[in-house]
């Protein structure tokens, strides 16, 4: 797995200077300081780049939901993200993670068992 997440570093910084401007690196990059190194500060930088250059990207919707539940700021915050990320989803095209994020903690066994 450290392989897999460096090589992804390594692919996203590229792509990130190469396009500066583009969220969804930014977005992908902040998730590997969040899953990975656990670098907070880091992963809010690029996970705000992100919002600001893509803020209707259901991918940067994601992470940014990701990373405020790894703050543990509150559910209320990482939750606004989802149904926004889920309205976009539908228009790109684009499965975002388990299901059982969109519902919250708490809700993990029941929303697996729904789909929701």
């Amino acid at each position: 797995m450290v392989e897999t997440y460096e090589r992804a570093r390594h692919s996203l910084e590229t792509a990130i200077r190469l396009d500066p401007n583009s969220g969804v690196a930014h977005a992908w990059l902040g998730w590997v300081h969040t899953a990975y190194d656990w670098d907070w500060p880091a992963a809010a930088v690029e996970v705000n780049e992100a919002l600001r250059f893509s803020p209707r990207d259901a991918i940067v919707l994601n992470c940014a939901a990701r990373l405020s539940e790894a703050l543990v700021t509150g559910t209320k915050r990482s939750a606004s993200y989802i149904p926004r990320s889920r309205e976009t989803r539908s228009i790109q095209g684009q499965t975002i993670f388990s299901p059982g994020f969109t519902r919250g903690r708490e809700d993990w066994p029941e929303a697996e068992a729904t789909g929701a």
